[in-house]
């Protein structure tokens, strides 16, 4: 049971499948997403929260939850995983393109890409977005939303 349980929270299936429930429970609420995109939103944050944990494992070393330690020690997993959610994430995006998608995605992506990345910055507390005080909790909702 503790292995079924590392994989879930190590492969970030249960935060992938999670995004996608919330899309169809607002596309049943509101009636305005279809399950093309509760599944690309699935995908992508899969992608990006196993891409997260490999750039905080090789910048912070003092940082150590299971989640970390599952992508640490199956990172040939977690690389195939990466795959198969990228993917899932292009064969949906296909399915429901549009430029104002786009429009929409560049902002989510970009801070989810510079998100875990370490800068130097001395004298100062923070060294990325992901620590910089105060800012973590708007930026997530933001992409989020």
């Amino acid at each position: 049971m503790d292995r079924i349980r590392q994989f879930l929270t190590g492969s970030n299936l249960w935060v992938a499948f999670a995004v996608a429930c919330w899309c169809l429970l607002d596309h049943h609420t509101f009636n305005i997403y279809g399950i093309q995109y509760a599944l690309f939103a699935g995908a992508a944050t899969g992608v990006s929260y196993i891409y997260m944990r490999m750039m905080q494992i090789s910048k912070y070393a003092g940082e150590v939850s299971s989640a970390k330690v599952f992508v640490r020690d199956n990172s040939r997993v977690s690389i195939f995983l990466s795959f198969i959610y990228a993917f899932v994430a292009s064969l949906m995006f296909m399915s429901i393109f549009s430029w104002k998608l786009i429009i929409l995605l560049v902002p989510a992506g970009l801070i989810s890409l510079l998100y875990p990345v370490v800068f130097d910055h001395p004298g100062r507390a923070y060294t990325s977005l992901r620590t910089f005080p105060g800012l973590k909790i708007f930026l997530i909702s933001f992409v989020w939303m």
